[in-house]
């Protein structure tokens, strides 16, 4: 072999692993680009379901302004813990949990509800936990 074709050699392959570190840090980069936004999803899903949580226990409030306890909502994926707790004013707690591929978010939301004495809800106060 001459040194024309030693150079070309390795010329190829030193062009070939390159383009192979390239390619595998191109496909790093995608995936945890697609990791970072199936988080971004669960955790506003995980969002929304204590939401949803706090919207049902205040239609219990509304049905029995004297409704306290626990309970929970539940799917394949998801669960929501709720609470409603009184001390004067009544508190409502929920936290969810949305599990997907492994990864667990999860989010708590808590309301303080100003009930009055014909059980008419009049003012409520969300936060974020």
């Amino acid at each position: 072999m001459n040194n024309t074709g030693i150079a070309a050699l390795i010329t190829v392959i030193t062009v070939t692993l390159f383009l192979i570190s390239v390619g595998f840090l191109i496909a790093n980069r995608g995936g945890s680009s697609i990791f970072s936004g199936q988080y971004e999803s669960q955790a506003t899903h995980a969002q929304f379901l204590a939401d949803t949580g706090i919207h049902d226990a205040l239609i219990k409030l509304a049905r029995d302004k004297d409704y306290t306890g626990s309970y929970a909502l539940s799917d394949a994926n998801w669960t929501v813990d709720i609470s409603v707790a009184s001390s004067g004013d009544k508190i409502i707690t929920a936290t969810s949990s949305v599990t997907t591929a492994n990864i667990t978010i999860n989010r708590t939301m808590q309301a303080t509800v100003i009930v009055d004495t014909d059980g008419k809800i009049i003012n409520v106060t969300k936060i974020n936990l």
